[in-house]
């Protein structure tokens, strides 16, 4: 690899295409407050967003913020028992397995220098809580092929906000120009051009890929199926070499 040391994922919509559940279950949750959730505005008030902001907007103004977070813990654990109750399916996205294996392969074969245990990283940098994407990541079957999961709720702040991708390289030890991150929504396609990654691959789980390049992609696709880490080292130089 001549460039890229560092992969970040995003986790929801990006490693696996969970809005169809959040879907059924904000329809579910906020049917008693009489929102009538479709995909108008789902998108438009849901998508991208913390937990705490989408309920502080949605619930009555009477609910106090800590009313507002246990709301929001609860729906994330109805979130994870519609799962597990097998009620909606939850698998990786395409290639995705096979790009991640590549990654542990290369570290296998490529001995990294004494001070660093990995040659090339790979990191969840999410919105979502620590509960959810611990089951997420455990129930696609990928969580031992990540080395470090950043949360949103445990940085100063989340998406779009730069904190989580700035943690990200912090923990990885890694500069902008070394990263390719995977993103699917506009918060955070945002947040890492607001922490100076330009190599972004955005995944068009929930986006137009006219949209994702709009806000900051340099290339779009609808999963990770014939991604190389040689491909895509090669689109991260070119990508550094012409965006200033």
């Amino acid at each position: 690899m001549e460039k890229t040391k560092c992969f970040l994922f995003d986790l929801d919509g990006t490693l696996a295409e969970t809005d169809p559940i959040h879907f059924l279950i904000f329809q579910e949750i906020l049917k008693p407050f009489g929102y009538t959730v479709d995909e108008d505005f789902f998108k438009t008030r849901i998508t991208g967003k913390h937990n705490p902001v989408i309920f502080r907007e949605l619930l009555p103004e009477t609910y106090t913020m800590e009313q507002v977070i246990e709301f929001g813990n609860n729906k994330e654990v109805v979130f994870r028992d519609h799962i597990k109750q097998g009620k909606s399916p939850l698998v990786a996205l395409n290639g995705l397995a096979d790009l991640l294996q590549s990654v542990q392969a290369f570290n296998d074969s490529h001995a990294a220098p004494s001070n660093q245990k990995y040659a090339f990283r790979c990191l969840v940098v999410t919105n979502a809580c620590r509960a959810n994407a611990e089951f997420m990541l455990s129930h696609i079957g990928v969580a031992p092929l990540f080395q470090d999961l950043v949360i949103g709720d445990e940085c100063s702040a989340g998406k779009p906000d730069p904190a989580p991708y700035l943690e990200a390289m912090r923990r990885a030890n890694v500069k902008p120009e070394e990263c390719i991150v995977f993103e699917d929504s506009a918060s955070g396609i945002k947040s890492a051009v607001a922490a100076g990654i330009k190599t972004i691959v955005g995944i068009t789980t929930t986006q137009s890929p006219e949209a994702l390049k709009s806000i900051g992609a340099a290339y779009a696709a609808p999963n990770f199926e014939g991604m190389t880490l040689q491909s895509l080292d090669q689109l991260n130089i070119a990508t550094n070499s012409i965006r200033p």
